[in-house]
């Protein structure tokens, strides 16, 4: 009895971590020392950029301890056919979350994305001289 209620203690502090993460990335991404002063429009835009991606991360690392911290919880405290299902519907939901918002951040599926790399690199690449 004890070891569940160690398993329960440590799946609430994992999920209390995990919302500290992501209000600390908002937080982090909105603080006013980040804000553009006096900028460009194209930093600006760099900026938004920056400031999305970073609140994303933090959304991402807190939907990954969120989802430990269901898994420790399920298979170590209620483990029964309802909550295995239930954790499953989770995890799919968690999931399809995590790739919408890798695709927000990064522009291209999570699969596509050393693809992607590579082009920008191809673009970025100084033009090679063909010898005639």
């Amino acid at each position: 009895m004890e070891i569940r209620v160690f398993i329960e203690w440590i799946s609430l502090s994992i999920e209390v971590l995990a919302a500290i993460v992501i209000v600390g990335s908002i937080v982090t991404a909105v603080a006013p020392r980040n804000w553009p002063r006096n900028q460009p429009a194209e930093r600006r835009a760099d900026l938004f950029t920056f400031h999305k991606q970073r609140i994303g991360r933090g959304l991402l690392l807190g939907l990954e301890l969120m989802l430990a911290a269901d898994i420790l919880d399920t298979i170590a405290v209620k483990s029964t056919i309802e909550s295995l299902g239930a954790l499953g519907l989770l995890a799919l939901i968690r999931t399809f979350l995590s790739w919408s918002l890798e695709v927000e951040m990064e522009g291209c599926w999570p699969w596509r994305a050393k693809a992607a790399a590579r082009g920008a690199a191809d673009e970025n690449a100084p033009a090679r001289e063909t010898g005639a």
